[in-house]
C-alpha cells in the first residue's frame, strides 16, 4: 500500500502539467465556466509545480534547493502584501495571497517546462 502511494505522488510531482489537465478539465465538465476552472486549476495544482521545480533543481544541481525556494516564495509573499497595502491602504490578506498564488503558478510553470528541456538537453549532450 506505501509502494502504491509512493508512485501516486511520484507520479504528480513528476507529470503536474497532466495533472492540470485533469483538474482543468473535470472542473470544466462539472461547471462549464472556462475562466472558473482555470482559476480552480491553478489553486489546486500550483504547490506540485512548486514541488517539481524543486525535484528538478535538486537533481540539476545536487544541491539541497528546498529550503531556498521556502525563503524565496516568503519573499515573494511579503512582496505581495507590501503591494497590496500600497495600492489600498490596508493588507487584505486574502486577495494579497491569491495574487501571490496566481504569480507563483506562472513563475513555476515556466520554471518547470524550461528545466525539463534543460535537463533533457543536459542529459543528451552530457553536459
Amino acid at each position: 500500500m506505501i509502494e502504491v502511494f509512493s508512485y501516486v505522488i511520484g507520479f504528480l510531482i513528476t507529470f503536474p502539467f497532466l495533472v492540470s489537465l485533469l483538474v482543468f478539465f473535470a472542473s470544466y465538465t462539472w461547471n462549464k465556466q472556462g475562466w472558473k476552472s482555470v482559476h480552480r486549476m491553478v489553486r489546486y495544482t500550483t504547490f506540485l509545480y512548486i514541488l517539481a521545480v524543486g525535484v528538478l533543481l535538486q537533481d540539476i544541481l545536487e544541491l539541497p534547493v528546498f529550503g531556498f525556494l521556502l525563503i524565496g516564495l516568503l519573499i515573494l509573499l511579503s512582496i505581495f502584501l507590501i503591494v497590496e497595502r500600497n495600492i489600498n491602504g490596508e493588507v487584505v490578506f486574502l486577495r494579497a495571497w491569491k495574487m501571490f498564488w496566481r504569480f507563483s503558478f506562472l513563475l513555476f510553470f515556466f520554471l518547470y517546462i524550461l528545466l525539463v528541456f534543460y535537463g533533457i538537453f543536459a542529459r543528451v549532450f552530457h553536459l
